[in-house]
């Protein structure tokens, strides 16, 4: 398979064989495939099949797929592997050149993917501690600050600096850091190894070592709340896009395609929150979701109404006690299982239960 050259801006391409299935069943075996994805500039993923005839009959009428890859080194020793549990066909197409020559191509987009390296096995005195890295969509409240030092000799140097460092729950630290990513590709048609750095939240435990995926999905599900608190607070809409993480003896990198991507903005407006207090507030979030029978955002809704900060304005307090209602009312109906449209009953019940908690909670005038 030759390397392609319409690619989009940062896009690498991963090549290995793989194992299609379709509700269990194995479809097609050793499959040429290649994956395209791209670090530089978030875009979902696709993967594509190199098909027989016989095999493109086959899988070209199915809709859901199950993958499994592998990767080789020269001598043919597997080196790593590629596991995607879902993934759904977008197009198909077969081309015949002559009796004997034809192309027969599947594009697939992965729900999710797993992709693990095998690494030579390291003791757990010699690690130290252990990293996972989530690649985050941008947010400048958290991100570091930079700044450009100038050297006698005129070499210039710029540092980063974290500003949000949290305490995670079971001795996880978490820093918001920014990490440059490198890609060989091709702008305006020149040729070269670009980069451009993408905000991360760095988790770190010392003495301690990762033993399953399972682990890192805990933390990920908890991430997902933070950045809910982070997106809030902020008015910045912001998700991570994937994991890097030392699983034992393997280097596992999980990418979520499945999830909307929000657009860089190029213009912010004011945070609900100060950009000097976001690790308070943060940290404040966290705390709160360690404790039993929590009702998500009730924390960071008084934080925000009542946090008594001089400089915000009316504007801003209707929009965080608007945005706290239309949150409120997502997680009563999701709790009750109602997911549509409330009843007269259920509105009544909600309205007497907000009227309640309000009368009782001091701290609101």
């Amino acid at each position: 398979m030759k390397k392609s050259t319409n690619l989009p801006l940062g896009s690498r391409e991963e090549y290995f064989l793989s194992d299609i299935y379709s509700q269990g069943k194995v479809l097609a075996q050793g499959i040429k495939s290649k994956l395209i994805l791209n670090d530089i500039k978030y875009s979902r993923s696709l993967l594509l099949l190199y098909l027989s005839n016989e095999n493109f009959r086959c899988i070209s009428i199915r809709f859901e797929f199950e993958i499994k890859g592998y990767f080789e080194n020269v001598v043919g020793e597997k080196i790593g592997e590629i596991h995607i549990p879902k993934g759904y066909l977008t197009n198909s197409s077969s081309s015949t050149f002559a009796s004997s020559w034809n192309e027969s191509v599947v594009e697939i987009v992965p729900d999710e993917i797993y992709q693990k390296h095998y690494l030579q096995e390291q003791l757990e005195a010699e690690r130290g501690k252990t990293n996972i890295v989530f690649s985050l969509t941008d947010n400048r409240i958290v991100s570091p600050w930079n700044t450009i030092e100038r050297s006698f000799t005129g070499e210039v140097k710029i540092k980063l600096y974290p500003t949000v460092i949290l305490k995670f729950k079971d001795d996880w630290n978490a820093t918001f850091e920014e990490h440059h990513h490198y890609a060989d590709t091709k702008i305006e048609d020149v040729d070269g190894t670009f980069s451009t750095n993408h905000l991360v939240l760095n988790l770190e435990r010392y003495n301690y070592c990762l033993t399953s995926v399972n682990e890192v999905k805990i933390l990920s599900d908890f991430l997902d709340k933070v950045l809910w608190y982070l997106s809030f607070g902020s008015r910045q809409r912001t998700t991570w896009i994937k994991w890097t993480a030392e699983i034992g003896t393997e280097l596992v990198e999980y990418h979520r395609n499945n999830i909307f991507i929000p657009e860089k903005i190029k213009y912010y407006e004011e945070p609900l929150i100060d950009r000097t207090t976001f690790q308070d507030f943060l940290q404040h979030c966290l705390e709160y979701e360690k404790q039993q029978n929590n009702l998500d955002l009730y924390l960071p809704i008084v934080y925000l109404v009542s946090s008594g900060n001089p400089t915000k304005t009316m504007e801003m307090q209707f929009l965080s006690s608007f945005l706290a209602l239309e949150a409120l009312l997502d997680l009563y109906a999701e709790n009750r299982n109602k997911n549509k449209l409330f009843t007269k009953e259920s509105w009544k019940t909600f309205r007497d239960y907000m009227k309640k908690s309000i009368e009782e909670f001091s701290g609101f005038n």
